[in-house]
């Protein structure tokens, strides 16, 4: 303690402590405090205030250079009270005891305890944001990462993520996706170029085998050769249209199907497919009907938007049943040209409204009872997206299945690239 200390220093010879400069140093220190000074022996040499007399416990507790902290009651007022030594010529010369208010001592401890809490507070605010910023730091090449990852799909395989600056184990994680992602690449370019190249090199053998059998046909009288050919020559015509399915999906996915863009009358598109499907509807005594509500005029590739339409409009005839209808629906919703095309099937359920847009995807009761690739409405899709449209089922119960084109309204008429 301070008292204790200045006490000590200003010790000379045996006649100290003189009670006056005892009170000089008390007074200097204190108000409000009560002391007692008393000697080896237990002789009283200095008192302020009201303090009991140091018991022989404590004194020997302080004689044995311990201090001792105990609670005391002056006139009804709690005090804390500390005895302590108080050394002269590195001994113990004198017994110290010094009693403060309880008050004083517990404002006190509220003042440490808020100034405690208020550095703790601050500390933890302080780490947090350290913390916050160096792990932020440390984990930005990995979000850059993540985010890059994300966009890298079947049509944007050459894409890479960037490399870290730093060379750190993030550093060759990136090294070893990008390597990985080169490996991907390369077996799909030679899946598409495999499937481009068998389907390019099946078109020939496949027309020249329907030649000869048309030409068997013609010469042959026989009933039953003749079904024979006729069915041949179906399982050609559907081995063709895979072909040619093929060979358009290899031309997608190579990023090589050029959009030819000119004026198209979507009226006139819808009618010219309705007319294409109209003997295919008939074996199956499907009838289709035509609302147009506005006649659009849009800029775009007729042979691929025709090629989409159909794959559509051939889907809901396939799926009908006899005797029942197709419908289809032309209207223009501000710039989007609005195609909807209903049909009175067996329907779709949820969950597979949208794997029925992807590639060869057949559902177990497709499978059973109608024939097909699962190319048509995968084909429709890109084809459709490759004008900015999109295609979706809005509608699908056992009383049917409705699907929603929406080609925007171009202005412009030019030749475009998908790849570009």
């Amino acid at each position: 303690m301070e008292f204790a200390a200045e006490f000590e220093d200003q010790w000379e010879d045996k006649e100290f402590p003189v009670s006056s400069e005892i009170e000089a140093i008390v007074g200097r220190q204190w108000k409000d405090v009560q002391v007692q000074l008393c000697d080896t022996l237990g002789h009283l040499l200095f008192s302020r205030g009201e303090l009991p007399p140091i018991s022989q416990k404590w004194r020997e507790k302080a004689l044995s250079n311990q201090y001792s902290f105990q609670d005391i009651s002056i006139k009804n007022e709690w005090f804390r009270q500390l005895v302590r030594p108080v050394e002269e010529d590195e001994r113990v010369g004198f017994v110290l005891a010094v009693a403060m208010p309880a008050t004083d001592v517990e404002e006190r401890l509220a003042d440490l305890t808020s100034v405690l809490l208020l550095s703790v507070v601050l500390a933890l605010l302080v780490s947090s944001l350290s913390v916050y910023h160096f792990t932020g730091k440390s984990f930005r090449p990995v979000s850059r990462m993540v985010d890059a990852a994300e966009k890298i799909s079947a049509s944007t395989l050459d894409q890479r993520l960037d490399l870290p600056s730093v060379q750190d184990e993030v550093h060759r994680l990136a090294v070893a996706l990008n390597a990985m992602m080169d490996r991907i690449e390369d077996a799909f370019k030679s899946q598409r170029q495999f499937v481009a190249d068998a389907s390019h090199e099946l078109r020939t053998p496949l027309t020249v085998i329907c030649s000869e059998l048309e030409f068997l046909k013609r010469r042959l009288n026989d009933q039953e050769s003749s079904e024979s050919i006729n069915s041949s020559l179906k399982e050609v015509d559907r081995m063709t249209r895979l072909v040619q399915q093929l060979l358009l999906l290899a031309r997608i996915d190579a990023r090589k199907l050029t959009m030819d863009y000119h004026p198209v009358r979507l009226d006139e598109l819808i009618a010219d497919c309705v007319q294409l499907e109209k003997a295919i509807a008939a074996n199956k005594n499907v009838g289709i009907s035509v609302q147009i509500s506005d006649v659009v005029e849009t800029n775009a590739d007729r042979e691929h938007l025709q090629r989409a339409l159909i794959n559509v409009l051939d889907n809901a005839v396939k799926f009908s049943p006899e005797g029942g209808e197709v419908a289809i629906r032309l209207q223009r919703d501000s710039d989007v040209a609005s195609m909807t095309i209903s049909d009175q099937g067996p329907g779709i359920k949820n969950s597979e409204s949208e794997e029925v847009f992807k590639r060869f995807y057949r559902s177990p009761q497709s499978r059973r009872e109608y024939e097909g690739s699962g190319l048509g409405l995968s084909i429709a899709r890109d084809l459709i997206e490759a004008h900015g449209g999109s295609v979706y089922i809005v509608q699908s119960d056992s009383s049917g299945t409705t699907v929603k084109i929406a080609i925007p309204i171009r202005q412009s008429s030019n030749a475009t690239d998908i790849s570009q």
